[in-house]
């Protein structure tokens, strides 16, 4: 297979013992099919973690593209794909840190702009510890899948 001109870091976030959390490990067992050839290729990097660190900044650091996708609460629709600018400042704690926070860590190490980024959003409704994943996120994630593939498609062609 060819190597494509433009390198993809894509992230996942969640914990499977904690209901609709673990939708970013279902996307991450998932994506870790759906593009094998080209994570073997290096066209693309694929990271999961519970949460997001600012050692993430050197995962992003050689990519043209950075790709964040996470469950959560606060989603109004379904799914959605939106771009992520660099914040102002450093704001994190021990349970979460904004990917605005990260790119502005990025451009602050680096001295240099991150590389453009996007947020795939799964809406998510229980995240009991020890709940399994609700059906309506489980269709959630469906429809991530099929927008993820869209975004990646564009990118590729």
């Amino acid at each position: 297979m060819a190597k494509f001109s433009v390198r993809i870091s894509i992230f996942t976030f969640g914990n499977n013992s904690r209901g609709d959390d673990a939708a970013g490990e279902i996307m991450y067992s998932w994506l870790q099919q759906e593009i094998e050839p080209l994570i073997s290729n290096g066209d693309i990097q694929l990271i999961h973690d519970f949460q997001l660190q600012p050692e993430h900044i050197y995962d992003l650091q050689h990519s043209d593209i950075g790709v964040f996708i996470d469950c959560h609460f606060q989603a109004e629709n379904s799914t959605c794909w939106l771009p992520v600018e660099a914040g102002s400042n450093l704001t994190f704690s021990s349970h979460s840190m904004p990917i605005e926070s990260l790119l502005f860590l990025y451009t602050k190490t680096f001295n240099q702009d991150a590389p453009p980024c996007y947020f795939l959003g799964i809406k998510g409704e229980s995240f009991e510890l020890g709940s399994k994943p609700s059906p309506q996120t489980i269709n959630n994630i469906e429809q991530a899948k099929i927008l993820f593939k869209r975004n990646l498609k564009q990118w590729l062609d």
